[in-house]
């Protein structure tokens, strides 16, 4: 009887255990940018990045999809994918942009969100 508590007891250890660094779910949402042209920043749980209060904000530059990849938001591997129908898609023809390879999280709290581009910037 008391192997099987003991049993139960380091399942249920187990199970409690947390492997990520990073708390997933505080990313997915809207964010308030301090260092960008964008005035809000979302990022939604199926790869998208919206931006704007309202995320219909159109950008010619800023990446669209991601993946995240622990502290890394990778843009070069993410697919496209279809905007919602509030974003307006049809970009900006006279405008050159150097993708960039993504974003690294330098930290994450409930309410603060630090990036660092892949040009060196905070």
């Amino acid at each position: 009887m008391r192997n099987l508590l003991y049993s139960l007891c380091a399942m249920l250890l187990m199970v409690g255990c947390q492997r990520d660094i990073f708390p997933n779910d505080l990313l997915y949402r809207r964010w308030r940018a301090t260092d960008s042209g964008s005035d809000y920043i979302t990022f939604r749980t199926d790869g998208i990045i919206l931006y704007g209060m309202d995320g219909a904000l159109r950008t010619c530059c800023g990446p669209r999809f991601f993946i995240r990849q622990g502290s890394l938001l990778n843009f070069r591997d993410a697919p496209a994918k279809p905007l919602p129908a509030f974003v307006s898609s049809d970009g900006c023809p006279d405008v050159r942009c150097a993708p960039e390879a993504g974003w690294l999280i330098r930290a994450i709290t409930a309410d603060q969100l630090v990036l660092q581009t892949s040009f060196g910037k905070r």
